[in-house]
Parts: C-alpha cells; sequence; structure tokens
C-alpha cells in the first residue's frame, strides 16, 4: 500500500492527511505569497503555507506539521533546481524539483512545516519563477 494509505491517526488526533482542492498560494510571476520576483540562484525565500489555501492556521488546537504542494518553475535561466525545507532549518542536501533552460515543470512536494508555519524554498544555480499550490496537509 501507498504511503496516503497508510497515513493513520494517533489518540491524539495527529499524523492525519486532509485533502484539499488545489489552491495556488505564491507566484513570483505576479508577486503573491511571499515571492515578489523570480528567484535568483542561491536565494531562499520563507512562504506561509499555514492558514492559506485551506491549510488552517497554527492554534492551540489545531497545528499542520506538514503541507504537500505542487511546486513549478517556469521562465528558467538556465539548469537548476529548487529545495523546500521548514523555515528556521539548515538547507537539506536533496532537491525536490530540478530543470534546465527554458523549463516549464512541476514536482509535488511534501514538506515539514517550520514553526512559524513556513516553508523555504531556495533556488539553487539558476533563476526561475516559482509557483506554489497546496493540495493536502497533515496534522
Amino acid at each position: 500500500s501507498g504511503w496516503f494509505t497508510d497515513a493513520s491517526a494517533t489518540a491524539d488526533g495527529s499524523g492525519q492527511y486532509h485533502g484539499l482542492t488545489p489552491a495556488r498560494v505564491a507566484d513570483s510571476r505576479f508577486g503573491t505569497g511571499g515571492l515578489s520576483k523570480p528567484l535568483a540562484a542561491g536565494q531562499a525565500v520563507n512562504v506561509t503555507l499555514a492558514g492559506a489555501g485551506g491549510v488552517p492556521a497554527m492554534t492551540a488546537t489545531v497545528a499542520p506539521t506538514a503541507v504537500i504542494s505542487n511546486v513549478t518553475v517556469t521562465n528558467t535561466g538556465g539548469v537548476g533546481y529548487i529545495v523546500v525545507y521548514p523555515s528556521g532549518t539548515a538547507l537539506p542536501l536533496a532537491s525536490d524539483l530540478n530543470y534546465v533552460r527554458l523549463d516549464t515543470h512541476p514536482n509535488h512536494t511534501v514538506a515539514k512545516l517550520g514553526a512559524d508555519g513556513k516553508v523555504t524554498v531556495y533556488s539553487g544555480w539558476s533563476t526561475s519563477d516559482v509557483i506554489v499550490d497546496v493540495t493536502g496537509w497533515f496534522n
């Protein structure tokens, strides 16, 4: 069985998956969701996902721990990669999406949220526009 069917709730309700109708929460082409312009090579930007696109805000009773999103790059300037990871943590060594020049390329990602309800989106090697659409969350 797949990891979606293996997600199970604990006695306190944590670990449960909640699917969403896809919702655009950030788009650097239009300056939305904390992405005000294309990400340059080596640039990291925090994007708020808790409280956006159907993901609940972090409260004392609801605490989304991870978000599933479709991350897309477009208008790519060269070969590059994107990493999506919890805000306030170190840049991981693995990428979430790799691309080539003049590419439009999506990838589904699962990213743990930082304590502030945000993820960091990092662009390596090249400049690209980045789009983030949320599709689900875990608590």
